[in-house]
C-alpha cells in the first residue's frame, strides 16, 4: 500500500484560462490579438500568443484575487478567499519568488510576447485543494484614478488532481 502511494503525485490542472467576459471587457487596456493558449502539464502551465497595451497605465498598479471553490461538477460554487495585493509591480520585480522566471519571459516589444513562458505550479499543491473545481479572476486596477480603473482581468479554472507516476 505505502508503495502504490510513493508511486502518485499531486498535479494542478488549469482546465480555462482566458480574458473575462463582463460589461468591461472592450475598455480594457491589455488586448490579446488572438485568445490566449496555453498548455498545462506535470504542474507548469505554458502560456503562447501575445497581447498590446493599447493606452498606457498609470501606476501604481493593484492586484485583486477572488477564488471561488466550487463542487467538481460546477453546479455549486462559494466565494472562498480574495487577497488585495497594492503595488503589484514591485511585487513582480522581486528576483526569487516562484513567479520570477515566468514575468522575466514575457519579451516588450510594441507587442508584449509570452516568449518560453512557463509557470510553475508546484507551490500550490501543498494546499488542501482536493475535491473541488477553482475558479480565481485576477483583476487588474490602476489606482491613479478615483474611482480605481480596471485595467485588465484574467479567469482561471483549476482541479487539484492526483495522478500515477510511470
Amino acid at each position: 500500500m505505502l508503495h502504490a502511494a510513493a508511486n502518485r503525485n499531486k498535479e494542478l490542472v488549469i482546465d480555462k484560462a482566458k480574458t473575462c467576459q463582463t460589461n468591461k471587457t472592450e475598455s480594457f487596456l491589455i488586448k490579446f490579438t488572438v485568445p490566449l493558449n496555453f498548455t498545462s502539464s506535470n504542474n507548469v502551465v505554458r502560456f503562447y500568443g501575445n497581447f498590446s497595451v493599447v493606452q498606457q497605465i498609470r501606476a501604481p498598479l493593484e492586484i485583486t484575487l477572488v477564488a471561488y471553490r466550487c463542487t467538481l461538477d460546477l453546479q455549486n460554487c462559494q466565494r472562498y478567499n480574495a487577497v488585495q495585493v497594492p503595488k503589484i509591480c514591485s511585487v513582480l520585480a522581486e528576483t526569487n519568488s516562484f513567479w520570477s522566471p515566468f514575468v522575466r519571459s514575457i519579451q516588450p516589444t510594441a507587442t508584449y510576447v509570452f516568449k518560453d513562458s512557463a509557470f510553475d505550479l508546484s507551490f500550490f499543491t501543498s494546499f488542501p485543494l482536493e475535491g473541488y473545481t477553482w475558479q480565481v479572476t485576477a483583476k487588474l486596477y490602476s489606482t491613479a484614478y478615483t474611482p480605481k480603473k480596471e485595467v485588465f482581468c484574467f479567469a482561471a479554472q483549476a482541479t487539484l488532481k492526483t495522478v500515477r507516476r510511470p
